[in-house]
């Protein structure tokens, strides 16, 4: 319970921070929005701005904590600050910043949503949603990409997860053995839950075979 309430209070205050943010910007008072911004880095995460904006995806992982709810909640408080920051610069002009920013927002947003299973506020599924679409595909990881699979499989998208997952096999084969689980797990949902996420189980089985046959050669 005391975690909980823990977990609460600080999403409730990066609400606060967020919001005063976007009216500094909006108001065109930048430097004052970053300033916010660099409060909120201090405050919530213990961690200066500038830090932050320097580490790379995995740094600022392991830099939350790596496992638990109350990493995941920095690693999403870290993304959702990173995600403000992406935009503030993009609104002065600045095209260097917000595409790998970007990135690394949704890298740490999924690692959140996933370590919990669930969205840890009611934007972070859409912020998901968003930065997967705006993000210059070139720079995402691919530890990334397989985050956001299971991201997939955990919102019951199952057919996108079955579309990025054998993009993920191309890129590395090493994800066909987690094909192979993907498919076992779906194996055991029932027929309405699987065409619902608009996989039936025909075409489950169909794609569990192929991986067996891919794997064996």
């Amino acid at each position: 319970m005391i975690e909980r309430d823990y977990i609460m209070r600080m999403v409730d205050m990066l609400g606060k921070f967020l919001a005063r943010a976007l009216f500094l910007k909006t108001s065109h008072d930048y430097p004052a929005a970053a300033d916010e911004l660099a409060t909120a880095y201090k405050n919530l995460l213990g961690l200066d701005r500038t830090v932050a904006l320097t580490l790379s995806e995995s740094q600022l992982v392991t830099l939350m904590g790596g496992n638990g709810p109350i990493a995941a909640s920095k690693c999403f408080v870290l993304g959702m600050l990173l995600k403000e920051d992406a935009d503030l610069f993009r609104v002065q002009g600045n095209t260097d910043h917000p595409p790998i920013l970007l990135a690394r927002a949704l890298s740490l947003l999924l690692t959140a949503y996933c370590a919990e299973g669930n969205p840890l506020h009611g934007s972070h599924q859409q912020s998901i949603e968003d930065l997967w679409t705006s993000c210059e595909q070139e720079l995402l990881t691919t530890s990334t990409r397989g985050t956001m699979f299971r991201f997939y499989e955990l919102t019951g998208r199952f057919d996108r997860a079955e579309d990025l997952l054998f993009t993920l096999i191309e890129q590395d084969p090493t994800y066909l053995l987690a094909g192979l689980e993907f498919y076992r797990r779906l194996s055991q949902r029932p027929d309405n839950e699987l065409e619902s996420g608009n996989l039936p189980r025909a075409e489950v089985e169909e794609s569990m075979e192929e991986l067996r046959v891919m794997l064996a050669n």
